[in-house]
């Protein structure tokens, strides 16, 4: 469950969700912002349909206007996107992430991208944390075009299970709370449960990519 050396941040997830839900997890691969900006900017950008106009102007370190419609965004505008959160709440956030990535997505399995796949893996490796090998990055890259949108799934805690609190942060000084969900611990791994079993989420709105 990556718990040994190397697994860091993931390796903590991981343990974590399967401490606490009994998920394990297979798999993972982490970048930090800069790298995926770049990755964005290598594949020519992604695009985005917004129902409504975003205004991450009004957060803590102002971020662009997004204008309603579809919109081109390089590595930088994805990033800016996807940091918004003062509009409204984290799972908004959420939202606004999986949109990215299902647009990433799209970009990296098209056809004009996808040759060039093989060669952009490779020149991120060493700033990508992952435990997939080289190899079993170029297969997953060869199989990508065949999984279709509705075995991806993004799934999140019910809005109307969670309550917004706050905690004291640990050994912290001076004392200092931070944001937290409350939620009825019984209820979401039960929904864990139902999403390892495949019944949970269902119905044409469970994969968030169209």
């Amino acid at each position: 469950m990556y718990s040994e050396p190397g697994g860091a941040g993931p390796g903590l997830l991981a343990r974590t969700l399967y401490e606490n839900y009994g998920m394990r997890i297979d798999n993972y691969v982490a970048v930090n912002m800069t790298t995926f900006t770049k990755i964005v900017d290598a594949v020519g950008g992604i695009d985005i349909y917004l129902p409504r106009d975003v205004d991450g102007t009004t957060s803590p370190t102002p971020l662009p206007y997004f204008s309603a419609g579809w919109n081109h965004f390089n590595g930088s505008q994805a990033l800016a996107y996807s940091r918004i959160r003062k509009i409204d709440t984290e799972l908004d956030r959420i939202d606004r992430q999986t949109e990215v990535l299902c647009a990433l997505r799209a970009k990296v399995t098209s056809a004009e991208v996808l040759p060039k796949i093989p060669a952009i893996i490779e020149s991120f490796l060493g700033n990508v944390l992952t435990d997939l090998t080289p190899e079993q990055i170029s297969r997953l890259v060869a199989v990508a075009p065949s999984v279709g949108t509705r075995n991806i799934f993004s799934v999140t805690v019910p809005r109307e299970m969670l309550a917004e609190g706050s905690e004291p942060m640990a050994l912290a000084t001076p004392p200092v709370h931070t944001f937290v969900w409350h939620g009825d611990e019984a209820r979401m791994r039960e929904l864990v449960r139902q999403f390892l079993d495949g019944t949970y989420p269902s119905g044409p709105g469970a994969s968030p990519c169209k």
